[in-house]
């Protein structure tokens, strides 16, 4: 996430990228997709195409069995990934595409400010890949990938001419003048 400005008002939740992937579907799970329809309903009907096809035609909307996409977590605070499942009626399986979760990373240049209740996350290190099928279909998988890669949060303040780079281990701050400090982070740190 890159934000610039000449003054940015950090007063609710900046995330780059996702601690936790997952999908737990039943036949009773709605689909997602704004219908009244459930899992089970959708693969009944798309049980009824005789039409041979691959898997990767079936990586379209017509055959999304669950929609997933960000979710907001309101006992942790911030938000999930939802993996999108599909269905491949010549296979009767079902498909999960390819996960590939990277660290997180946010730059901030500009007067950095916040008039309350905000909060900077950039993920950091290998993430939680967890997908439940609770339906009498197999699951194929494609690739999950997870990277551990350390997550950072840049920020350049224009107003006090620092530069601060926050990782998962230490908080490096650069003054106009050249002189670095740096600490080691606690787990929640408090930029000021």
């Amino acid at each position: 996430i890159y934000l610039s400005g000449i003054t940015i008002n950090v007063n609710g939740l900046i995330q780059s990228g996702y601690e936790n992937y997952g999908l737990n579907i039943s036949v009773d799970t709605p689909v997602g997709d704004g219908s009244t329809k459930t899992v089970g309903q959708k693969i009944a009907e798309l049980d009824k195409i005789t039409t041979p096809l691959t898997d990767a035609e079936v990586l379209t909307d017509k055959y999304c069995i669950k929609k997933g996409g960000e979710k907001f977590n309101a006992t942790k605070g911030y938000y999930e990934y939802e993996v999108s499942a599909y269905y491949n009626p010549t296979t009767k399986k079902i498909i999960i595409p390819d996960i590939e979760s990277y660290s997180g990373n946010v730059y901030l240049t500009g007067d950095i400010i916040s008039t309350g209740n905000g909060r900077i996350m950039a993920m950091d290190g290998s993430y939680d890949i967890d997908i439940r099928n609770n339906i009498d279909r197999d699951l194929q998988l494609g690739r999950m990938v997870t990277s551990n890669i350390a997550g950072r949060i840049t920020i350049n303040n224009t107003a006090t001419k620092t530069l601060t780079e926050i990782t998962k281990a230490n908080v490096k701050t650069t003054d106009s003048s050249g002189k670095v400090t740096t600490v080691k982070r606690t787990d929640n740190y408090t930029y000021k």
